[in-house]
């Protein structure tokens, strides 16, 4: 069985400095099967011709496995339930994935240096070892992992054993999030979960005795029927078993998603207890040794999810598969949902077709989303920065000045971020400061 191996930085290659030649040659070449004239807004598409990156500059990888056993009733991420797919489909995926990647291995080597790998979903864990140990051959092949590369696998607790969390750790994945929810029962069979607090629990204790050190586990606040005792109930659990990351996300009824679509034969909490329940959340966790870092996320010290930070941070990452994402050199684009299309694919024109450009941004969408990204964490953003963004920082900076005064926002030591109190109304206080 082949062991990722990842890679010192010390080993990686002296590049070019990135905006050095976005000044000398307006025409980009960009790895993410397209190059960019900027200055004449134009993109056209070309598949994986070259990478450069500062040699300190870290890129995030994200790998999407659009597979579930079945689909929670609030989800509208892409992914296929098992009645959507085969054995045969996941192999070809997974045959489709190792193409991918290795277009850029065959062409140009271990040019890039990454710091995070993120398998998302769908349920990775629905994967076996052998298609994880094929995707990482791929990616020992095609980049310059560093010493300490964070690892993460997306996971839905009725897909976990000791069996397969061990084959995964001796892979060298090093992060594990579990999909919990919810430890009620009745919460998580009203929206769909496959699993019990019991399944949650025993895949806990076998991610521990696995080797994993790095858990975090993810809670959904506002779901059918939950109240503010079964709330907490699943709070103390969640902070009982100590893992050292928890994430509680706010329910969204996503339009199209049988939760939306039936959402009249349910009964939801009011926002009003949402937000109280938040509160009493986030002070609870904190007192336990869990520091809010970002709106919906907590951690231990020193365990923050290093490749959320990339987005949040506004850094380049990098999308394997359908529905992926990517961000480089200012153009962001996303893959088409179609995985028979995707598994189809035998050269790079075929994945150059399955590509589509959402967003080439300019300087002053940069500020914004700098803006807007920084301010979820609760370091906020940096007003030096804001203004090496933009001429117009002052703009920003003006409308930040109520918010100071009411103590919505803070700045201390040239930075500008929420206060607990802001957090809460953070999408309000955005919006005028952006717009």
């Amino acid at each position: 069985m082949r062991i990722l191996k990842p890679k010192s930085e010390t080993n990686s290659p002296v590049t070019d400095d990135l905006h050095g030649l976005t000044s000398k040659y307006p025409e980009t070449e960009c790895f993410g099967l397209r190059d960019v004239n900027v200055e004449a807004g134009i993109v056209r598409f070309k598949f994986i011709k070259q990478l450069h990156l500062n040699k300190m500059k870290n890129t995030g990888i994200y790998i999407h496995i659009p597979f579930c056993r079945s689909k929670c009733y609030y989800c509208d991420f892409y992914s296929l339930p098992a009645s959507g797919y085969s054995t045969e489909t996941v192999d070809g995926y997974v045959t489709a994935l190792e193409r991918q990647i290795l277009l850029l291995s065959e062409k140009y080597g271990k040019r890039i240096s990454a710091d995070t790998v993120f398998f998302g979903g769908g349920t990775p864990t629905l994967l076996e070892a052998r298609h994880f140990e094929k995707i990482f051959s791929a990616l020992e092949k095609a980049f310059d992992l560093t010493h300490n590369a964070e690892i993460t696998v997306e996971s839905n607790p009725c897909t976990l054993d000791c069996e397969k969390l061990t084959a995964m750790r001796t892979l060298g994945i090093n992060r594990l999030s579990i999909g919990v929810q919810s430890f009620c029962d009745d919460e998580l069979k009203t929206v769909g979960r496959l699993h019990s607090a019991k399944h949650a629990n025993d895949a806990f204790f076998c991610a521990r005795k696995s080797g994993f050190d790095n858990i975090g586990l993810d809670l959904i606040l506002g779901l059918p029927g939950q109240t503010r005792e079964s709330f907490l109930r699943t709070s103390e659990q969640a902070v009982l078993l100590a893992p050292e990351h928890i994430s509680v996300y706010g329910l969204s009824l996503e339009e199209g998603t049988p939760l939306y679509n039936h959402r009249e034969n349910y009964s939801f909490p009011d926002e009003e207890t949402c937000a109280d329940v938040f509160s009493d959340t986030v002070r609870y966790l904190r007192k336990n040794g869990y520091s809010r870092y970002e709106i919906s996320n907590f951690s231990k010290e020193g365990y923050q999810c290093r490749h959320n930070l990339h987005y949040w941070h506004g850094d380049e990452y990098v999308g394997f598969g359908v529905a992926a994402s990517s961000f480089y050199n200012g153009v962001r684009y996303t893959a088409k949902k179609d995985v028979s299309a995707f598994i189809r694919c035998r050269t790079a024109a075929d994945f150059e077709a399955l590509c589509v450009t959402e967003e080439v941004l300019g300087k002053e969408e940069r500020a914004r989303e700098y803006i807007m990204l920084s301010l979820r964490l609760s370091e906020g953003f940096s007003v030096n920065k804001l203004k090496e963004l933009t001429r117009n920082s002052d703009f920003y900076l003006k409308r930040c000045e109520k918010y100071i005064e009411n103590g919505l926002l803070v700045k201390k030591s040239g930075r500008i971020f929420f206060s607990d109190h802001g957090f809460e109304v953070s999408n309000s206080i955005l919006s005028e400061i952006l717009y």
